[in-house]
């Protein structure tokens, strides 16, 4: 009689037991049918990750590359050399590491260029590496080596205005592209016209405008290169929040009599740097540079920016020599691959 009364009693507390796990949904209880015994089973919570979400320079970058992508991949399946599409899958690759650069930035508070350039041209070098093995075809040696000046699009998203560089990167791919257009070919052509056009031309229109206030970082962002690897392993980085207000663009002041004009702005700190392919020089005064022989090669640019009175003198083939906005400046080569440009 007692262990009917004591058995009664523990069926009445896995019924309360019950009520109240279900309530609170952390677990629910059982009792088993005729043995009197009561058996309890756990069950397992499912942790669902928040979903990460996206910077609008991300979800910019997916609206208008990945159509493109799309149809640049189909042309290069068409293509009569299977190589081609080998090849074109490599700038898949390029283009996968340049949205994991934009994401990492707008999750990232804000980071020196020479330090993201350092964790992002191993990457850069492995693509580089790819697409060298296709030169030995001579049929689209030219489709290639158009691919690979592509490469140096990589290094926009590092950069705080892209716009002048990315026009001279984008002449680069011509050297050769042209040279697949003269081919008056059909498939080369629409091929190279998705790849040039399709492609690189419409991820300089969308860069330049996305960091129209410069590099889009995060105020509550975390750490660049944690971000970065993660996101290149294959990881998901942790979510966060978009910024509650959009950045709002600074009216520029009317020329208008009684207007105030700008103050000057701050000296740059001078740098040396070399991102990817290219040299980046800039802010310096009366400072005379001189790469030896060997520290420059044919596949490497050199930019020099925002300098006042300074010399900078090469030794052997270097792909191009960019001047912007220089004063009293000189570059000296030994020769030029490619070509030399000056910008105001």
């Amino acid at each position: 009689e007692k262990m009917n009364k004591f058995e009664e009693l523990l069926e009445r507390f896995n019924g309360l037991l019950n009520r109240f796990e279900g309530n609170s949904g952390s677990a629910t209880t059982t009792s088993a049918s005729g043995g009197g015994q009561a058996t309890t089973s756990e069950t397992a919570k499912s942790t669902v990750a928040k979903p990460t979400r996206l910077h609008k320079a991300v979800k910019g970058f997916d609206s208008v590359i990945n159509e493109k992508m799309a149809e640049f991949l189909t042309l290069a399946e068409k293509h009569s050399n299977k190589k081609i599409l080998e090849a074109s899958q490599v700038i898949k690759e390029m283009f996968d590491l340049i949205r994991n650069i934009i994401q990492a930035v707008t999750m990232s508070k804000g980071t020196k260029a020479e330090v993201m350039g350092e964790l992002v041209t191993p990457y850069s070098k492995s693509l580089d590496k790819k697409l060298g093995k296709f030169l030995r075809d001579p049929d689209i040696k030219n489709h290639v080596k158009a691919l690979i000046d592509s490469l140096q699009l990589i290094q926009l998203p590092l950069m705080h205005d892209p716009h002048d560089m990315g026009k001279e990167f984008l002449a680069q791919i011509d050297f050769f592209g042209n040279k697949v257009l003269m081919m008056r070919v059909e498939q080369e052509t629409k091929w190279y016209n998705a790849f040039k056009t399709g492609l690189c031309t419409t991820f300089f229109d969308y860069i330049v405008d996305a960091y129209e206030n410069g590099l889009p970082f995060s105020r509550e962002g975390s750490d660049f290169k944690d971000i970065f690897q993660n996101l290149q392993s294959g990881g998901s980085p942790a979510p966060v929040e978009e910024e509650k207000k959009e950045e709002v663009k600074k009216a520029k002041p009317s020329k208008k009599s009684g207007a105030k004009e700008d103050k000057p702005k701050p000296k740059r700190e001078p740098k040396k740097v070399k991102i990817g392919k290219v040299w980046d020089i800039s802010y310096y005064e009366n400072e005379t540079f001189e790469y030896k022989e060997g520290e420059l090669d044919m596949t490497e640019s050199l930019v020099v920016s925002v300098c006042n009175n300074s010399n900078v003198i090469t030794h052997g083939k270097i792909k191009s020599v960019i001047l912007n906005n220089c004063t009293n400046c000189a570059v000296v080569v030994d020769t030029i691959v490619s070509s030399i440009e000056c910008m105001n």
